[in-house]
């Protein structure tokens, strides 16, 4: 017997993915299975128990047909709700910023959409805070900062995480 898996979803982030199947992805019959999924679109294999859906832009509903040694077929399907997202960082334009001086970074607001709250984290050099929204830098030389946020939905939920330089 096929088994699909649950329906899932998927927001719309660069490169986000999910695994379709259950575990074990089919039941009884004899022997061997193959496995085929239908359509390939953003599958990362149509031949195997549990490919991966990566870059899939609408919602798609797949087929899963499982074929055991003795030519005994099952199908079952799973559904691939494509979330769309509206998640915007902005780190703010590039500073000069004199040796001994400081400056803020980030633009105001620096997340736009998602769902709030969210999580800054930033890298690039010492800061005041590296989970803030606009920490401080204080250099002595150049430095280039980068900043990812993630909504609250985060990798658990229908949110993303997006990086700004």
């Amino acid at each position: 017997m096929a088994q699909a898996g649950a329906d899932k979803s998927l927001s719309l982030c660069s490169g986000d993915s999910i695994t379709i199947g259950d575990n074990p992805a089919a039941t009884g019959g004899t022997g061997a299975y193959s496995y085929s999924w239908s359509p390939g679109t953003a599958l990362s294999a149509t031949n195997i128990a549990n490919p991966i859906v990566k870059g899939l832009a609408t919602t798609t509903v797949y087929g899963l047909t499982v074929t055991d040694a003795s030519g005994c077929s099952s199908v079952d399907f799973v559904t691939v709700n494509v979330v769309t997202t509206t998640l915007s960082v902005d780190a703010g334009e590039d500073k000069e910023v004199c040796s001994g001086n400081c400056v803020q970074l980030g633009s105001f607001p620096t997340v736009v959409g998602g769902i709030p709250p969210y999580t800054y984290s930033w890298t690039g050099g010492s800061l005041s805070s590296n989970s803030t929204s606009n920490p401080v830098a204080c250099n002595q030389s150049s430095e280039n900062y980068t900043v990812t946020v993630t909504d609250s939905k985060g990798l658990y939920g229908y949110g993303c995480s997006i990086c700004d330089d």
